[in-house]
């Protein structure tokens, strides 16, 4: 049973969330919003992911530094619909975010996809997404075993979205990581690529199912699950 701790200002709401999730079949426990509580929690508890309930303003975000520091677990984090505070948690390391108000059901399904794709070696396994099968070691791509020919910056901006599946990637955060810092505001050069992507992995490129857009914001890579590389050994590199 996966362990989850929940963390917010309201002990009411953060009690109610942890007695819903664990109708849910998740382990909960809860803490304030006090860095020295929630430090505590989260080192007797040893949760395997961190659900924080926020408030705008600089101190949940000190709040999730601290934590994401101190504890390195995977956070999603519940906020108000507000595109700059989403982005500025995702490009802080939020493993999610999501706009209250949100059903248990609907956080169920995100951490249950969040922990599905946390334990062991990432980088080891194989991502599958619809048909296409995205091969993080050898750095291929494949649908029902024929290889999806990519070019180097195709693939880097993959294994970006690949990394992080399920979950929003932003335009600087994937700009960053492909090109450089020095190109962190071309958005136009992601939208080009993106484009080329979905005609080489979408059944449709105009209705993307795979590779979706969040408006304004970034690209999320629509997972369905993770599973182990068939073989184990030293990684066989390949230039990206």
């Amino acid at each position: 049973m996966h362990r989850v701790l929940i963390v917010g200002a309201s002990t009411r709401e953060v009690n109610a969330l942890a007695f819903r999730l664990g109708s849910l079949g998740f382990q909960t426990a809860v803490s304030s919003n006090d860095a020295a509580a929630a430090l505590r929690m989260a080192f007797s508890g040893t949760p395997d992911a961190i659900v924080l309930d926020i408030a705008p303003g600089n101190g949940y975000r000190n709040l999730f530094a601290f934590m994401e520091n101190v504890c390195q677990l995977p956070t999603i984090v519940l906020g108000s619909d507000s595109e700059e505070e989403l982005v500025w948690y995702l490009e802080q390391g939020a493993a999610d975010y999501i706009v209250k108000p949100v059903s248990p059901a609907h956080l169920s399904a995100r951490l249950r996809a969040l922990l599905r794709r946390t334990p062991g070696d990432q980088m080891a396994w194989l991502r599958h997404v619809g048909d296409l099968e995205v091969d993080l070691d050898r750095h291929e791509v494949r649908r029902r075993g024929h290889v999806v020919p990519l070019t180097p910056t195709e693939f880097r901006i993959l294994r970006v979205l690949a990394e992080r599946p399920g979950a929003i990637c932003t335009n600087r955060m994937i700009l960053e990581q492909v090109w450089g810092e020095e190109f962190a505001d071309c958005t136009h050069y992601l939208r080009l690529y993106v484009g080329y992507l979905r005609k080489k992995l979408e059944e449709d490129p105009r209705h993307p199912r795979l590779l979706v857009t969040e408006w304004g914001v970034g690209y999320r890579l629509i997972q369905d699950s993770w599973s182990p590389p068939a073989e184990s050994g030293p990684a066989r590199a390949a230039s990206a």
